[in-house]
């Protein structure tokens, strides 16, 4: 299912991507953060 939700991302030019997932953070062509981060 990550590979799905990262490739629709990636295919529609998103600037950024709100995740629950922090291992997504390592996909480096798009700017992924965490729900957690958004508190900060």
């Amino acid at each position: 299912m990550d590979a799905l939700q990262l490739a629709v991302v990636s295919l529609s030019h998103c600037d950024l991507f709100l995740t629950n997932n922090k291992q997504l953070r390592q996909f480096k062509e798009i700017k992924c953060i965490t729900v957690e981060e958004l508190g900060k």
